[in-house]
């Protein structure tokens, strides 16, 4: 066996969440543990473990966009944390209140500040300082939560008066004493889309593909199963609202990939309602989603350690299942950029890699090439080891990028579905030509 611990267990008292101690693990490799219910026989199923070498990364889970009563959510700060951490057992998070002086105050903002710092525990929850900057313009500026790497740092407001451009956000991040994350979120949304056309590489690695508003990935008539929810949707109930109707086209994150916008994926909540992380769903049907959730591969669970990984794009995203997800493109990890004139071989041919493990069984792992699918397989299990060679020369299908001066382009990504509907994108592997 991988892994030896109790063989039964008393639960005591009106019911909650109890932590389960005395596992040992023997070998790598993936387990699922198995408990059983011995007055009814209901057998329960754990999400997949998978036992890494303690020099590898770990697979750590967790939610950094969501609002508490200090903007337009709902509880405290601690109530927040306290969610991600004892209720949903989640590895690290972070609030992210909007940056409006009329929600979240200058004293505001320091409650976050002291509360994020208190809640961060080394070795067991990591947290994030962050903030959503949002105007609602409407522009194409988009919604934009910023993250720091440690404490303390100031809030940088989108008002007329303060910050009210990506290009002046990103100039005073730059003079910050700090490192920052800048992360669009929902860009598809017609309640405030992202076209993508004021980019800053340095600092915006990553884009949010999934959240509660749905996916942002392409258009519900490219076979998008999550299409974005037409802002001003009630939180339950019924829309007749046609499909595309939440839809802004210049928003898709596959147009900013085809555009040379080099995006790794995250999943994101926006929760409102004080359950980050939760399965809780809301908006109405047919809009109605849960939370997404992002993986990272990081060394250990320490605040750097889960920034370091963030910005080398070494995540990806999923509608709410905790899926594992390994993806590689001939030794280049989810996230990573490959010169391609240092390794001439990649012209002629390139190696696609990957390893998923469901929380239910897989209906279709794809991997998309320049946004089109090149390699589908329908499992008829959970767990999948996918090995697959593309021999078609590479010269042809470079793209050319928006911007000037960079190197055209292609790249690799990798999207899963599950039959209980759940997904899971994997950052993409960007390969350089010039």
């Amino acid at each position: 066996d991988l892994v030896t611990g109790p063989e039964s267990v008393n639960f005591e008292g009106p019911g909650g969440v109890m932590t389960v101690g005395g596992f040992k693990a023997f070998s790598r490799g993936l387990v699922r543990i198995i408990a059983v219910d011995g007055i009814s026989d209901i057998k329960y199923v754990s999400n997949p473990i998978l036992i890494t070498r303690h020099d590898q990364s770990q697979l750590f889970f967790g939610v950094i966009h969501g609002h508490t009563g200090l903007s337009d959510g709902v509880g405290t700060v601690e109530d927040y944390y306290a969610c991600m951490r004892d209720d949903n057992r989640l590895d690290f998070g972070a609030v992210g209140d909007h940056d409006h002086d009329y929600e979240t105050s200058d004293e505001d903002w320091k409650t976050i500040q002291r509360v994020t710092r208190e809640a961060n525990d080394p070795g067991q929850f990591a947290t994030l300082l962050g903030y959503e900057w949002a105007k609602w313009r409407r522009n194409g500026d988009g919604d934009r939560n910023v993250y720091y790497d440690r404490d303390d740092l100031p809030m940088y407001r989108s008002g007329d008066e303060h910050y009210p451009s990506p290009p002046e956000l990103s100039g005073a991040l730059h003079e910050c004493d700090c490192r920052a994350i800048v992360i669009p979120h929902h860009t598809a949304s017609n309640g405030n889309f992202c076209d993508f056309s004021q980019h800053d590489p340095q600092i915006e690695r990553l884009v949010e593909i999934y959240s509660a508003w749905g996916s942002s990935e392409c258009s519900v008539h490219q076979g998008n199963p999550y299409p974005i929810r037409p802002a001003g949707s009630p939180q339950g109930g019924f829309t007749d609202a046609p499909m595309d109707s939440g839809e802004v086209a210049s928003g898709f994150v596959q147009r900013a990939l085809a555009m040379g916008r080099r995006l790794g994926f995250v999943g994101g909540g926006d929760d409102h309602l004080g359950h980050p992380g939760d399965p809780v769903k809301t908006g109405p049907e047919p809009f109605r989603y849960a939370d997404g959730l992002m993986g990272v591969w990081a060394p250990e669970l320490t605040r750097e350690a889960i920034f370091q990984a963030m910005h080398y794009r070494h995540t990806y995203a999923t509608t709410g299942a905790r899926i594992v997800v390994l993806f590689r493109v001939s030794d280049a990890f989810m996230g990573d950029e490959v010169e391609v004139a240092r390794h001439p071989e990649l012209t002629q041919s390139r190696r696609i890699e990957g390893f998923i493990a469901g929380s239910a069984r897989l209906a279709q792992v794809e991997v998309l090439r320049n946004n089109e699918v090149v390699h589908s397989l329908r499992p008829q299990s959970s767990e999948l080891t996918l090995e697959w060679t593309d021999d078609e020369p590479l010269e042809p299908l470079a793209l050319e990028p928006v911007d000037e001066g960079q190197p055209r382009f292609v790249f690799y990504y990798l999207r899963v579905l599950q039959s209980d509907g759940q997904m899971a994108w994997a950052s993409p592997v960007w390969l350089l030509l010039d």
